[in-house]
C-alpha cells in the first residue's frame, strides 16, 4: 500500500510538472521536483537512520515525504480551479497517442540498464567492483543529461508552439533555437570529456580513478543522445508515437549484440564503446523512421554546419580513444592529451563557423526564460 500510494503521488507530480511546463510557469516547474526530492530524501533518511526500519523504512520513508507534497498540489489545483472533471471523448485521443509509450518506456528501461546489466554478469568476482567504477563515471556523466532535458524541457513548448502557428518565421525560430541548443550542449559535453581528470583527481577517491579512463568515452555519448532529443520532437509532433517501441528495441538489440562483442576483446572499456554505439543506433533508428515518414524535410532540421562539427569531434576522440587505448601508444599518448582534443576542435569550429550563433545565443536563452 506504501508503494502504491507513492506510485500515485509520483504520477500526480507529473501531471503537474508537464501542466507547468506547458503553461511555462518556471518557478512552479523548478520548485515542484526540488520538493519532491528533499521530502523524499529527508523521509529515507529518517526511516533508515533514525528509526533503523531497514528497506521498509525506506519505503515508508519515501511515502511520507511524497504523499503530503502531491496532496498540497492537488489541494492547490482545486482550490484554484473548483472542480476536478473527466472528459471521456478525450480518452480515446489519449490512448491512441500514449498506448505505444508502454511499450516504448519498458524498452527504454531495460536499453537504458543492459550496460549494468552486462558488467555484473561478465567480470566474475570482481564485476561489484568493476560495475562500481564504471557506474560512478556513468553517474557523474549523467550531469550532462541532466542539463540536455532541463533546457529542453523549458524549450519544448516554444518549440511546440511555433510549430503550431505556422506563422511566418516560425520555423526559422525554431532552427535557431535548435542551433542553441545543439550548441550549448556540445559544449558542455567536450567540457566534461576536458575535465575528466580534473573530476577524478579532485573529487573522487583515489581507488576509483579507473574512472578516468571511462568518462570521456561516457560523455561522448551525448551526441547522440541530443541528436535523439532533437529528432525525436518530430515523432511526438507528427504523432508517430507508434515507431517508438521499434527504436527501443532496435537499440537494446543492438546493445546486447555489441556487450557480447566487445567485453570479450576489450573488458570494461568495451561496455563504455557498447554503451556508444547504442546511443549511435537509437539515434540512426528514429533518423530511419523519420526518412520512412516522409518528416526529414523541414526547414528547422537542416543545420548542416553542426553537424559536421558533431561526427568531427565524435570520430576524432573515438579514434584518438583507440589509439591511447593500445598499450604501444599509452604513454605516447596520455588519457589527459586525447580528452583535450574535443574541445580544442569545439574552439575552433566555434571560431570559424559559429559566430552568430554565438552572438544570438543571450538573446534567445533571455527569450526562452
Amino acid at each position: 500500500m506504501y508503494i502504491f500510494f507513492t506510485t500515485i503521488a509520483t504520477i500526480l507530480q507529473t501531471l503537474f510538472l508537464v501542466y507547468f511546463r506547458n503553461e511555462e510557469k518556471v518557478l512552479a516547474f523548478s520548485i515542484t521536483p526540488i520538493l519532491f526530492f528533499v521530502f523524499s530524501i529527508t523521509g529515507i533518511l529518517v526511516g533508515v537512520l533514525y528509526f533503523e526500519a531497514g528497506a521498509l523504512g525506506s519505503i515508508v520513508g519515501r511515502f511520507a515525504g511524497t504523499v503530503p507534497v502531491a496532496l498540497v498540489l492537488l489541494i492547490y489545483f482545486i482550490s484554484k480551479w473548483k472542480r476536478l472533471y473527466f472528459e471521456l471523448r478525450y480518452l480515446q485521443i489519449t490512448l491512441n497517442y500514449t498506448l505505444p509509450l508502454i511499450p516504448y518506456l519498458i524498452l527504454l528501461f531495460l536499453y537504458n540498464n543492459i550496460d549494468k546489466i552486462m558488467v555484473e554478469q561478465s567480470f566474475g568476482d570482481d564485476s561489484l567492483g568493476q560495475l562500481g567504477k564504471y557506474n560512478l563515471a556513468f553517474q557523474i556523466g549523467t550531469a550532462i543529461q541532466v542539463l540536455l532535458y532541463s533546457i529542453f524541457n523549458s524549450l519544448s513548448p516554444q518549440v511546440y508552439k511555433s510549430l503550431q502557428s505556422k506563422e511566418e518565421g516560425s520555423f526559422e525560430y525554431v532552427l535557431k533555437l535548435y542551433k542553441v541548443f545543439h550548441m550549448f550542449v556540445m559544449a558542455v559535453i567536450v567540457i566534461m570529456i576536458a575535465c575528466s581528470s580534473l573530476i577524478f583527481n579532485v573529487f573522487i577517491d583515489e581507488k576509483f580513478h579507473d574512472g578516468i579512463e571511462y568518462l570521456g568515452i561516457l560523455s561522448l555519448i551525448y551526441i547522440p543522445q541530443l541528436y535523439y532529443v532533437l529528432y525525436t520532437i518530430t515523432l511526438f509532433y507528427n504523432k508517430l508515437t507508434r515507431v517508438l517501441p521499434y527504436i527501443s528495441l532496435t537499440a537494446l538489440i543492438v546493445g546486447i549484440s555489441l556487450n557480447l562483442l566487445l567485453i570479450p576483446s576489450y573488458g570494461i572499456i568495451g561496455v563504455c564503446f557498447a554503451t556508444l554505439f547504442t546511443k549511435a543506433a537509437q539515434f540512426l533508428a528514429t533518423l530511419f523512421f523519420l526518412k520512412r515518414h516522409n518528416q526529414l524535410q523541414n526547414g528547422f532540421m537542416q543545420m548542416k554546419k553542426q553537424h559536421i562539427m558533431s561526427v568531427s569531434i565524435f570520430i576524432l576522440y573515438f579514434l584518438a580513444f583507440l589509439a591511447h587505448s593500445h598499450p604501444s601508444m599509452k604513454e605516447v599518448l596520455s588519457i589527459n592529451v586525447v580528452n583535450l582534443l574535443p574541445i580544442l576542435l569545439f574552439i575552433i569550429f566555434s571560431l570559424t563557423l559559429f559566430k552568430k550563433e554565438i552572438r544570438m545565443t543571450p538573446l534567445l536563452f533571455k527569450k526562452a526564460l
